[in-house]
């Protein structure tokens, strides 16, 4: 069944689309190419390339003219322009301090179906990394466009790393003595918010930045960004809690040696709660007990056995250097022929 709409031919749609490339390139001949957009650099200019552009192009004009109001006007003239001839025939192929300038600066773009490929080997090239240390060099002057914007953001970013290093702060203090973080209420001023924010809220009567930040932002209400909600707190946890547990691993791979101690009680839910321990020996000679994880299982002993040596797995150690196993006496655990200990061994 036909829709009402006119189907054209294979002919038409070559001929729709040739007709748009023409269009297309005829735009391109017409864009600017980025070194219409920088003057060349004469002979005598080089005292003046660290100056802003225009009190160099300034100083360059007066030169020029007083050259050609000298008594040699004609033949100065002449020569100069020749200069700026060549300098401008160079520059179609190099820019201004000698860099060979690739198709995207003289020519354009339009291959978008190799894109990524091109992009990626102009972004890596000689001759855009010593252009963007040249910008770097620019932008240290005075009078950038942009400047008030780069300040903007830099004191933004400066702003939101105070408030940041005051939350972790709060979540180190929390995590190292085992105390919970949140309340039944996530308002500032409740006295049902928690450890987490009553800390922060501790702080604030001697930071008058907290104290500000938090009247700004601090209450759902404000609709604003704080980073001092669960969210945040629970990322920073989670952010800990992952360095805390390579750096055990990495010490539980030096040491070599290790025991284990397993044991599973149920929680609420009459779950099987999973605590596994390893007891090593670290460089200096100190005992050591991390608990490293807490693992939903059961009862059955291919599920324990199979609990365990994953865990082991997931952090690459080798079970092999596993010399003692501390259980409970249930038979499940302790038990000499089908026990967790026996399958282990």
């Amino acid at each position: 069944m036909s829709d009402g709409r006119k189907r054209l031919s294979g002919y038409q749609y070559k001929k729709i689309g040739k007709e748009k490339r023409k269009k297309e390139d005829e735009l391109l001949e017409k864009t600017k190419t980025l070194h219409t957009f920088f003057r060349p650099i004469t002979q005598g200019d080089e005292k003046n390339i660290n100056k802003p552009i225009l009190e160099a192009h300034v100083q360059t004009t007066t030169r020029s003219k007083i050259c050609s109001t000298s008594s040699h006007g004609s033949s100065t003239t002449s020569e100069q322009s020749q200069k700026q001839e060549i300098a401008l025939s160079k520059l179609t192929t190099e820019d201004a301090n000698g860099l060979g300038l690739g198709s995207l600066a003289t020519e354009g773009f339009r291959n978008w179906s190799n894109v990524n490929k091109i992009l990626s080997g102009h972004k890596n090239s000689k001759e855009h990394l010593q252009c963007q240390i040249a910008l770097i060099k620019r932008s240290r002057t005075e009078g950038r466009v942009d400047s008030d914007l780069c300040t903007q953001i830099k004191n933004e970013i400066e702003y939101w790393r105070n408030v940041l290093k005051r939350v972790i702060v709060a979540v180190k203090a929390l995590a190292n003595r085992g105390l919970p973080f949140r309340g039944s209420s996530e308002r500032f001023g409740s006295l049902r918010n928690g450890n987490f924010m009553m800390i922060l809220e501790t702080i604030a009567e001697f930071d008058p930045f907290l104290s500000t930040h938090i009247a700004q932002c601090g209450n759902p209400c404000s609709r604003k960004t704080s980073y001092l909600s669960s969210t945040t707190c629970n990322e920073f946890i989670n952010l800990i809690a992952s360095k805390v547990k390579n750096t055990i691993v990495s010490e539980i791979q030096a040491a070599k040696y290790f025991s284990i101690a397993v044991d599973s009680t149920p929680d609420i839910t009459h779950i099987d709660q999973l605590s596994f321990i390893i007891r090593y020996v670290k460089e200096d000679g100190a005992r050591s007990n991390a608990f490293l994880v807490c693992y939903h299982a059961w009862t059955q002993i291919e599920e324990l056995e199979t609990a365990v040596t994953s865990i082991l797995a997931s952090f690459k150690i080798d079970i092999g250097n596993c010399k003692r196993q501390s259980y409970d006496n249930a038979s499940n655990m302790s038990g000499i022929y089908t026990g967790l200990q026996a399958r282990l061994k």
